[in-house]
């Protein structure tokens, strides 16, 4: 299963981390996008 995650600014991004070390550890196949929200949002002004 593919999860688009979002890390965001500030904390985010440490916590993000952890959250995602910890579902990895279920092992129940995830594949992980993480996307940049600095690049949505230029992605937004663009259109």
């Amino acid at each position: 299963m593919k999860i688009t995650l979002i890390p965001g600014d500030g904390i985010g991004p440490e916590i993000t981390e952890s959250t995602r070390n910890i579902v990895d550890a279920l092992d129940i196949g995830i594949e992980w996008e993480v996307v940049a929200a600095v690049k949505l949002s230029l992605i937004n002004k663009v259109h």
